[in-house]
């Protein structure tokens, strides 16, 4: 069983869970994908149709990204060639309609292979993360980071390569207010990196380097209550 997590809120600010679970990525084509969505203010899971998701898979080690009411992810076709593939895409799940929509990824990240992507949310759109460390002869020990930024959210034509990063690092973990990247280091050694200048400062945390997740949140006067 493999599972994709999402979670965020709409219009309402009511608060919800995205489960996308497979019986297995091998499985191809037309995998059947099963979506549950709970929904925290009526407690409870419904089946979602899982629509354009289909061939496509989001792999559990993929983060998501919350902005504009919506949860994207990198989604990817599992054919083991890669000329045989249909191109990456993001996917994301609107949580005002509770439908999924695709979303283009830049030309030249098509055919990408899906370990060297991942999606964050930056300054109130989206952009795609692009790594060195996989290649067809497996991992390597590459630290380079590409940033895409999609200027004008929703326009795939908007797709711009704004950010380098060269850096003993091993992902971007998410985007501050004031537009610096935090970053996991090789060393397990959570940093905070200005993008503009080039600088690193040490946040003063240390961890397993693949398990550094944040969120953004907004403050509300939404009750959470749980049951005993």
């Amino acid at each position: 069983m493999h599972l994709g997590l999402g979670f965020g809120y709409d219009a309402s600010f009511n608060h919800k869970i995205v489960r996308i679970a497979y019986p297995s990525i091998k499985t191809h084509p037309g995998f059947p994908a099963k979506v549950g969505l709970y929904d925290l203010s009526k407690d409870n899971w419904r089946s979602i149709d899982a629509g354009p998701l289909i061939p496509y898979f989001i792999s559990d080690f993929s983060p998501q990204a919350f902005t504009h009411g919506a949860i994207h992810w990198i989604a990817f076709t599992c054919n083991d060639s890669i000329h045989d593939k249909l191109p990456n895409l993001i996917m994301l799940f609107d949580m005002e309609n509770e439908v999924f929509k695709e979303m283009e990824v830049p030309d030249i990240l098509g055919k990408e292979h899906e370990y060297n992507l991942s999606v964050g949310a930056y300054d109130d759109t989206v952009c795609v993360m692009q790594y060195n460390q996989w290649s067809r002869d497996g991992w390597n020990k590459g630290s380079h980071c590409s940033i895409w930024v999609m200027k004008e959210y929703g326009e795939s034509k908007s797709w711009v390569k704004q950010f380098n990063i060269d850096l003993g690092m091993h992902k971007v973990v998410c985007f501050r207010g004031n537009g610096e990247a935090v970053v996991a280091l090789n060393d397990g050694k959570l940093a905070s990196y200005d993008l503009n200048r080039k600088r690193i400062s040490d946040l003063g945390i240390t961890g397993n380097r693949s398990y550094f997740f944040a969120g953004a949140y907004v403050e509300s006067l939404f009750l959470l209550l749980t049951r005993g």
